[in-house]
């Protein structure tokens, strides 16, 4: 019996422990592809709870982005919200 941690998450059988966010996953690899190789935290966090049955709350989200192997984070983007507050979003692009 071999444990799940020895096992690369990307060759885990769904069935296997930890894969809670595996639909999601790949929810956020498609919409990153198809979204010219970057996307920001918010614009994943919209998509994933618009286009599905079961969202992810902000937090998972971040889990799951902060941890994944298959993602990486280059840069910083500043936004502006109503007003003058200024805001700042991490942009995600899948890692080689």
């Amino acid at each position: 019996m071999t444990r799940n941690r020895n096992i690369p998450f990307e060759e885990r059988k769904l069935g296997m422990g930890s894969n809670k966010h595996y639909r999601n996953i790949i929810k956020i690899k498609e919409y990153i592809i198809d979204n010219g190789g970057q996307a920001n935290t918010h614009e994943i966090f919209d998509h994933i709870n618009s286009n599905g049955r079961h969202g992810i709350t902000r937090g998972a989200l971040s889990n799951v982005l902060g941890k994944g192997p298959f993602i990486s984070d280059d840069n910083v983007k500043s936004a502006n919200a109503m007003g003058t507050n200024k805001y700042y979003v991490k942009v995600w692009e899948i890692r080689e």
